[in-house]
């Protein structure tokens, strides 16, 4: 009987594991950073990887400062309001927007989302964004909601971080 207790509590215990790792649910903009960049072929050191996010400010993701919502029946919401659809295939996430697809790679730990948006001009010249967000509930910060759109705004934020990476380099 009591071996029994205690395999239901190991049982639950993992389970509660798994859902935390889950992207469903509601989430709250939090940060943003430059997690990798290469610029014809030299790759950003963290230095010089804060120095372009400095040197761009929080105006550069404006864009993707908004909370997300992502149902258990795939379903993807923005700010509350429906947006589109999502799949999971592994670690990676493609959101359908008005027909248009945008892939993320994601990881789900302690309550925190991050989601990486690469942008490729080719092998040599990358950037990697990192969106960071907190579970709703989860010791998450407030946001200034400033958009209800992803193909608008990835263009631009992934667009500044390259030309802000480009004169890093050329400096």
């Amino acid at each position: 009987m009591l071996l029994f207790a205690v395999l239901m509590v190991t049982s639950c215990s993992k389970d509660d594991n798994k859902k935390d790792e889950s992207i469903v649910g509601k989430w709250v903009y939090s940060n943003w950073t430059i997690s990798e960049a290469k610029v014809d072929g030299v790759k950003l050191s963290s230095a010089q990887l804060a120095q372009v996010k400095s040197s761009l400010g929080d105006d550069a993701v404006s864009g993707f400062e908004f909370d997300p919502e992502f149902t258990s029946n795939g379903e993807f919401y923005i700010n509350g309001e429906y947006d589109g659809t999502y799949r999971v295939n592994g670690n990676k996430v493609t959101i359908t927007e008005n027909g248009e697809n945008f892939d993320f790679i994601y990881s789900v730990t302690n309550n925190r989302l991050q989601l990486d948006i690469t942008s490729t001009q080719d092998s040599n010249n990358y950037v990697v964004i990192r969106l960071i967000y907190t579970r709703e509930g989860g010791n998450s910060s407030s946001s200034i909601l400033k958009s209800s759109s992803l193909k608008i705004e990835q263009g631009a934020a992934i667009s500044n971080a390259v030309q802000a990476v480009k004169k890093l380099i050329k400096r």
